[in-house]
């Protein structure tokens, strides 16, 4: 699939503001439903709002920190990602993909994305620098190094440079 250059949706955070994390596709166990509730869970602080741009196997209507905004057509997912302006984008799949064709989508809007260390993700996040490998063993350590990636002002720049590169 071929994607037509779109003007980023990507917005800086300011310090004290919550994160809001884009995290699109069908969402279940496999795809991180389990981490998403778990590092809610530890956040006390209120650091996280996740934002899911697609089908979910749950709904939240107990937590105002998850944010459901129903399937897209594939065509619409700029304008979706642009209502939501993102900090940052997440694939918490919990094993390998074949390609992740949500990473590209996001890539194609100027998001980073955050990845756990399996093979695919993995690879084409280090080849493109476009976001991070991040552990997701640890809850306490994915929500602290997330957090610190999306609000250091020498990541950003890195990953904007990275992202107009890809």
């Amino acid at each position: 699939r071929d994607f037509v250059r779109q003007t980023s949706v990507r917005e800086k955070p300011a310090p004290d503001q919550t994160l809001r994390v884009l995290i699109p596709g069908n969402i279940n166990e496999a795809k991180g439903l389990d981490i998403i509730h778990q590092m809610l869970e530890f956040d006390t602080e209120k650091n996280f709002e996740f934002h899911i741009l697609g089908k979910c196997k749950q709904k939240f209507k107990e937590n105002a920190r998850i944010i459901q905004h129903g399937s897209y057509n594939r065509a619409d997912f700029w304008g979706k990602a642009a209502a939501i302006k993102p900090h940052l984008g997440a694939v918490f799949s919990i094993w390998d993909e074949t390609w992740c064709h949500t990473l590209t989508e996001m890539w194609s809007v100027g998001e980073p994305v955050a990845v756990f260390d399996f093979s695919t993700v993995a690879t084409r996040v280090r080849e493109s620098g476009a976001g991070w490998v991040v552990d997701h063993q640890v809850i306490p350590d994915l929500c602290e190094t997330l957090n610190r990636l999306a609000r250091d002002p020498e990541e950003y720049a890195r990953t904007e440079q990275a992202l107009a590169s890809w």
